[in-house]
């Protein structure tokens, strides 16, 4: 039988209130708020359940799933950068030199901690850990406040993003309408005209895209998102 190490710690209750019905199942005081231990599968989710209605916060504790101290290195190890020394965010596009970007893991460490389902799924696809190379990311700090510990469609932009070249192709699709604009100005085009013209160029991508977006997000995920590509121009 395996064993995962699990922890309980302050949730909306104090974990303390339920120190004798942890000790119980096996739980110890590692500190003032936590309580690890060791359980059976079996054992780990019932407890996750319990926890649940009282109020505190589970999560498994073994090395699959706690942030490991140089998933940086990892990512700059495994990832080049898209120019010079430069990445691309995987969530807005931005390039940032190595200085100023964060590293982000795509599946959020807290979920996978606390939601077994989760883990098995990442084992499925063959990641060693919730730091494997394929869960990290570059992200600006914006984005990575922003993100959190969110998924959903998050995650299926993290992966999409982590693609340079449809970066590339956005930068070119962003210039191209720069030049395309300043050259209607430059020769005195009517600016209502060039508006009209605009829209339909942007109606014409987004409906092009919005099936290969579709496809891409039921392959990856089983379901199909809802993707709107004027917010990725």
């Amino acid at each position: 039988m395996s064993y995962r190490k699990v922890s309980v710690s302050n949730g909306r209750n104090n974990a303390n209130f339920y120190k004798k019905k942890l000790h119980a199942r096996g739980l110890w005081k590692k500190d003032d708020e936590t309580y690890t231990g060791s359980l059976s599968q079996g054992e780990a989710e019932d407890l996750r359940y319990l926890c649940y209605r009282w109020g505190l916060k589970f999560k498994y504790a073994d090395d699959y799933v706690q942030r490991s101290s140089d998933y940086r290195e990892t990512f700059f190890e495994t990832y080049k950068p898209a120019t010079g020394n430069k990445y691309f965010c995987a969530y807005c596009g931005r390039l940032l030199p190595r200085r100023k970007l964060t590293v982000d893991h795509i599946y959020p460490v807290a979920p996978v901690a606390s939601n077994l389902r989760l883990q098995k799924k990442l084992k499925r696809k063959g990641y060693k850990s919730v730091n494997d190379e394929r869960n990290l990311v570059a992200a600006c700090d914006h984005c990575n406040k922003s993100k959190g510990t969110k998924m959903g469609l998050w995650v299926l932009k993290g992966h999409l993003g982590r693609c340079k070249f449809l970066w590339w192709i956005r930068w070119f699709l962003r210039i191209s309408l720069f030049v395309l604009v300043v050259y209607m100005l430059t020769r005195g085009t009517d600016w209502t005209n060039v508006q009209d013209y605009l829209a339909k160029i942007i109606g014409g991508i987004k409906t092009s895209a919005e099936p290969i977006v579709k496809w891409i997000a039921s392959w990856w995920k089983g379901t199909v998102y809802r993707c709107d590509i004027v917010s990725l121009l």
